[in-house]
């Protein structure tokens, strides 16, 4: 029980961090860096092998970078993060020309991304 209390009291703690940072990390990560466009999207990419129709669910989505990406791609993008700023920026950014994932606020450590 008293675990509990510290996993969210620290889990809380967290969100607050992102949430107050969470302009401060689109900013910078925008539409991706370097580090994100050509180290990790194309594994992301070839790992995946999203297909047109193809459900992907991206779990701690941030703003989105990956989502939007995999959308664009005519897979069908469910997102979430615990931060409802990260999500708010993400569908910010979505453009109405392309797929828009699903976005969705969720802590996934309290069992709601079960329900």
């Amino acid at each position: 029980m008293i675990m509990d209390v510290i996993l969210q009291q620290s889990n809380e703690e967290n969100r607050r961090a992102w949430e107050a940072n969470a302009a401060f990390w689109d900013e910078r990560m925008g539409e991706g860096n370097d580090f994100a466009n050509l180290l990790c999207w194309p594994i992301v990419r070839s790992m995946l092998d999203p297909q047109p129709g193809q459900r992907i669910l991206d779990a701690a989505c941030g703003n989105g970078l990956f989502s939007r990406r995999l959308a664009g791609l005519d897979a069908e993008v469910v997102a979430f993060d615990f931060s409802a700023e990260l999500v708010k920026l993400a569908q910010a950014r979505s453009s109405p020309s392309t797929p828009m994932p699903t976005y969705h606020a969720i802590d996934a450590t309290d069992g709601q991304a079960l329900r």
